[in-house]
């Protein structure tokens, strides 16, 4: 759930500034990175920085490639 609402946040400020949501995703998980010791965000963070990071990644790589 914690992984939705920073999701969630950095889409709206990614809109506001006009930049890339991973980017500013990127401070706030750095912000919330005491959570990750807590045990019910464990597998959310995990599922989030293994699956879901690297599709972004590689979608941000695609983009910059085609010139979009």
């Amino acid at each position: 759930m914690t992984s939705a609402l920073v999701a969630l946040a950095a889409h709206v400020i990614s809109g506001h500034y006009g930049a890339s949501a991973m980017l500013m995703a990127l401070p706030l998980g750095m912000a919330l990175h005491p959570l990750g010791k807590e045990r019910a965000c464990v597998a959310g963070i995990d599922f989030t920085a293994k699956m879901v990071l690297r599709l972004d990644v590689a979608l941000l790589g695609a983009r910059l490639l085609g010139g979009g």
